[in-house]
Formats: structure tokens, C-alpha cells, sequence
């Protein structure tokens, strides 16, 4: 990269270069790739097992890709089996989140839960003791010495993007905050899009990476009330361990459903509908948190640690050539315990969306930078007064035909009427073409509403301190163990078991109804599901002997269901 631009680059990034608020037990901080490097092992999965190419000591940013040779399978180690296996002082844990985040679920959501976690016995994931090795060795290392980002510029459309990627060690998401997964390695980026006019740089927008989101969500208006500066520095809430960045502090659900179930949901959803039930709590996915609070160290300008930047060059082969994993290859199947890939590469090979085109990677290519907007508009009038042209001499052109056609009756009736729709399709265009060109002439666009591309906003959860969510709390302690017990012991020792589990869910149901303060829906979804199923039940019975009956009884209960779903329909708005 040429010497001038790299330091017009350097300084562009360090104008905006956003401000870190770690979670106060946060284990690990952006660190420099090079020293992490020369920690690591190059190990290859073969069909013999796990072979090391390079141990560690040997490694460098330089000799990565050379080291890979175009080689599949292989992965840096950042703790050798060694290292995990030592006893290191036990890692801060922040308070247990975990029976708080299934306090946002019923029952069923807190029986996947125990499922998922069943899961984790039998699928590969990161071993006990990596994190806390990692932590441990990364302090050893000093690579928490001087934080650092990476970043690059990209100019695409008229928008100026300025792309920060972070590197951390390991996301410890599962083991230190109740979260859904492990893995060593993790990259998180924020992007801030400005717009260069001669001399004057204007910040517009800025992006977070949060998890595998992609899109408008991601994006804020600079001047957005959620997005917090310090001077004109953004501010990022980074979540415990996951490192996925927020605009505001808080406590963040993310809830994980498992395709298996959809045929559940579906008829769950069909079900609620008929009886005018509202869905479950939380529905059926299982919640996991991310702790996004801000308490504790601060990266970045006001902040305990200045950072310590490097330009990203994309031809370093480090950036440019290496296509391995960055951590430990666990080779789960689902791929949540596996490192990541480097920031230009997907898992599969592919160029990353954020790093070929990082406008769109925050929907951005469909808004025009405000210098542009004259500009683009006069080039649209153009087009379309090029179209309009060719639409009318088509309109024409096919007019005279079809006269000339029906003058000869050289074409049937089929043909003339599909000619016809043809005709009536051109003026339709060429209406709306005209309509859309009195808007751009009249300056009669869109209205502008820099949040109108939001549709799926991340939003502090409230954490509810009261006695009653206290009491929850202890219920979602003791609920799924009882289930299990009652379980083994209905399957032992009792008779009639299906009317003890219908007495046993429905006791479990009453409490759950109690403790959110749904008593009320409760009794009416309970009510609801009574009529239907002795509606089935006499249905079923007189239609073996009188078929009228039957009708009879379907044609009630119906009149029933529908009149108590319009009294609490009243009774909601009133």
C-alpha cells in the first residue's frame, strides 16, 4: 500500500475510530494477530487424525499461507492439550445469568433447553479448561498488552467506508456467560460510512457486527437517538464473550430454534389462532443472553486503553491467502464450536460479504451518499426519458400491427386478445414511468425516514428484580427437574398416567400462569382447550350413532367459541 495513502487512510480511521465498553468480566480484549501467531500450532485434520504442521514457536503472520500450502482441513491452536490440562486460577464468572434467561421461556422452551444441552455431551465442541487456559496464556503472552484494531478504507458509490476489525483470542460466550457457544478465535467489526466532499468528510451512517446479522438492521443513522458518540466517535456495548456490538447498554435475548420443531410451531401457531390464544412467552426457542452492559473497561478515546492501530492491507498474506480456521477445529457438525475463518475468507472458501462489499453488507447500496442525490436524479430523468422513448415507438409499432393484422384477418381471435393485453401492459409502464419522472422533476421523492429500514431492532430486555420475578426465577430452578421426576415415577409406580400428566401439566401450567400474571389467559386457553376437545370427543361418539347429533355439537361449540372470542376481544380494547 503506498506510503501517502496509508497514512491519509491511518488518520481518516483514527477521526472516527470507535470507543469499546466491555462487560466487567470480559476475559479477553482486540488483540494483535501477529503475537497470537507465534502462540499458535498449524495442526491438519487427516484421515490418520490430527497432524501438527507447524509447532508452535515456529509460526509467523509471514509464513501462514506458505505454511497452509492450498492444503483443506487445517486450523491454528492457540492452547495445546498441555496447557488446558494445567490447573489455572479460576476465571471470573459473572452472576448466574443462566435460570434468569429461562425465566424468558415457559416449560417447553426450558425442556429444549435441558435437550440442547444433552447435545453438547454429544457433539464436538470445545474441551473444559480452554478457556480458562486461553485466558491465562493470553496474559502470559502479554497479548492484552496495547489493544488493537485493524482497519481498512473502501471507497464504493460514492460512500467512504471505514472498516475496523477487531481480533480476540477466543469467544467464551458458553463457558463464562451461559451463552450458546465456544470457540477459540473471533472477529467482530464496526463500520462507519462517510461521505468525502472535496476537503470536508460527513459521517451518515454506522454498523456493528452482531453475530451472523447481516443488513439494514445493523445500521444507524449517525445522528440516530440509539447511537451514543463520544465526539465523533461511536460508542460500542459489547456483549460478554460473544463480542457482538450494540448501540445502547443492556442485557440482550437471542433466542436459538431448532428447525426440528417447525412442524410444532406451525400447528402451535393454527391453534392459537383458533382459539384466540396469544403465543407462549418467549415461544419456543431457547434464550441466551448477551451481556451488554458497559461496566467494565473501556477500549478507545475517554477510555482506560488508547488504541493501538494497524492498516490492513489486503495483499498481506496473512489477509489475502490464508484460508484456514484461526482456532481450534472441533469439527462440530453445526459448526458453532468451530473457529472462524480470517476476515476475508468464509468457512467454505468464499469471500466474505463484509470484506468484498461492505456497503452492502449494512444494505446500504440502495441509498445515495447527499452529495449524489441531484446527480442521480438527473441521470434517472435521462433513462427514463430513453425508455419512454423506446416504449412509445414500441406502443406504436405494435398498434400498427395489430390494426394492419385485423384489417387482412390474418390473425385469430386468441391472438388479437393477447395483442391487446399487451397494449394495455405498455401504457401501464409507460404511466407509471411518467409518474415516477413527475416526482424526480418536482423533487417529490420518498420522505426520508432514517430509521424506516429497521425492522428487527435489538432491544435491551428488562430485567425484572420484583419478588414475583425473584419467585420465577426459583420456579425455573426447580420446574424441568420435577418434570423428569414425575416422569420416572409415572412410568414406575403409577396407574392411569395419562390423567396424572394431564393434572401434573395442568398444576405446572397454573403456576407458570400465576407467577407471569396470565391467571386470566390461563383460564381461558384452558376453558377454550376443554370445549374443543370434548367437542371431539361427543362429535367422535354420536357420529357412530347419529349423525345429527354430531352436527349438533360441532355447530354449538362453535357458536360457543366464536361468541366468548368476540366478549374478550371487547374486553382487550375496553
Amino acid at each position: 500500500m503506498h506510503s501517502d495513502q496509508s497514512a491519509a487512510d491511518l488518520a481518516l480511521l483514527r477521526r472516527f475510530e470507535p470507543v469499546l465498553h466491555l462487560n466487567s468480566d470480559e476475559l479477553f480484549l482486540p488483540a494483535a494477530v501477529d503475537r497470537y501467531v507465534s502462540a499458535c500450532s498449524l495442526r491438519q485434520h487427516t484421515e490418520q487424525g490430527v497432524s501438527i504442521l507447524v509447532p508452535t514457536g515456529a509460526l509467523t503472520v509471514d509464513n501462514l499461507a506458505v505454511a497452509e500450502g492450498g492444503r483443506s482441513g487445517v486450523f491454528l491452536q492457540f492452547v495445546a492439550e498441555h496447557e488446558r490440562r494445567k490447573r489455572h486460577p479460576t476465571q471470573r464468572r459473572s452472576e448466574n445469568h443462566g435460570l434468569a434467561r429461562l425465566a424468558r421461556v415457559g416449560l417447553l422452551g426450558r425442556i429444549f433447553d435441558v435437550l440442547f444441552r444433552v447435545s453438547l455431551l454429544l457433539r464436538q465442541t470445545v474441551p473444559n479448561g480452554v478457556t480458562g487456559a486461553a485466558a491465562w496464556k493470553a496474559r502470559r503472552i502479554g497479548l492484552h498488552n496495547e489493544p488493537v484494531y485493524y482497519g481498512r478504507v473502501v471507497r464504493d458509490g460514492g460512500w467512504t467506508v471505514l472498516h475496523y476489525t477487531y481480533f480476540y483470542a477466543m469467544n467464551d460466550w458458553r463457558s463464562t456467560f451461559s451463552g450458546v457457544n465456544d470457540h477459540e478465535a473471533d472477529w467482530e467489526q464496526v463500520m462507519v460510512y462517510v461521505e468525502e466532499v472535496g476537503d470536508t468528510v460527513e459521517p451518515h451512517w454506522v454498523a456493528y457486527s452482531r453475530h451472523d446479522h447481516a443488513g439494514d438492521d445493523l445500521r444507524r443513522a449517525w445522528d440516530d437517538p440509539e447511537v451514543i458518540l463520544f465526539g465523533e466517535h461511536p460508542t460500542v456495548f459489547v456483549g460478554g464473550g460473544s463480542h457482538a456490538g450494540y448501540f445502547q447498554p443492556g442485557e440482550y435475548v437471542t433466542r436459538v430454534e431448532a428447525k426440528a420443531i417447525d412442524g410444532v410451531k406451525r400447528f402451535s401457531a393454527a391453534y392459537r389462532r383458533l382459539l384466540h390464544i396469544s403465543p407462549p412467552p418467549g415461544g419456543f426457542g431457547i434464550p441466551y443472553v448477551d451481556h451488554a452492559g458497559g461496566n467494565g473497561v473501556i477500549l478507545g478515546p475517554g477510555g482506560q486503553y488508547e488504541w493501538s492501530p494497524r492498516v490492513l492491507d489486503p495483499l498481506d498474506p496473512w489477509v489475502a491467502d490464508f484460508r484456514g480456521l484461526w482456532g481450534l477445529d472441533t469439527a462440530d457438525r453445526t459448526g458453532g464450536e468451530r473457529a472462524p475463518t480470517g476476515p476475508r475468507f468464509e468457512r467454505d472458501g468464499s469471500i466474505r460479504q463484509s470484506w468484498v462489499d461492505p456497503v452492502g453488507y449494512a444494505g446500504l447500496q440502495k441509498v445515495a451518499p447527499p452529495s449524489r442525490v441531484d446527480e442521480i436524479r438527473q441521470e434517472r430523468l435521462a433513462a427514463l426519458d430513453l425508455e419512454l422513448a423506446a416504449l412509445e415507438t414500441g406502443f406504436d409499432e405494435a398498434r400498427t400491427r395489430l390494426r394492419a393484422e385485423v384489417l387482412v384477418g390474418s390473425s385469430g381471435a386468441d391472438m388479437v386478445a393477447a395483442a391487446e393485453v399487451e397494449l394495455v401492459r405498455l401504457r401501464r409502464r409507460e404511466a407509471e414511468l411518467r409518474a415516477e419522472r413527475r416526482r424526480l422533476e418536482t423533487g417529490r421523492t420518498a420522505p426520508v425516514d432514517r430509521r424506516a429500514h429497521v425492522q428487527h431492532p435489538a432491544v435491551p430486555d428488562p430485567h425484572d428484580g420484583s419478588r414475583r420475578g425473584r419467585a420465577l426465577n426459583l420456579w425455573v430452578l426447580i420446574s424441568v427437574p420435577i418434570v423428569f421426576a414425575f416422569a420416572a415415577l409415572a412410568v414406575r409406580f403409577l396407574s392411569h398416567v395419562l390423567l396424572w400428566t394431564a393434572v401434573v401439566v395442568g398444576g405446572f401450567m397454573l403456576v407458570e400462569a400465576f407467577l407471569r400474571k396470565r391467571v386470566v389467559h390461563f383460564l381461558w386457553a384452558s376453558f377454550a382447550t376443554g370445549v374443543l376437545l370434548g367437542t371431539i370427543a361427543v362429535t367422535v361418539y354420536f357420529a357412530v350413532h347419529d349423525w345429527r347429533w354430531a352436527l349438533l355439537g360441532v355447530f354449538s361449540a362453535s357458536g360457543i367459541l366464536v361468541l366468548l372470542g368476540n366478549l374478550r376481544e371487547r374486553y382487550r380494547r375496553s
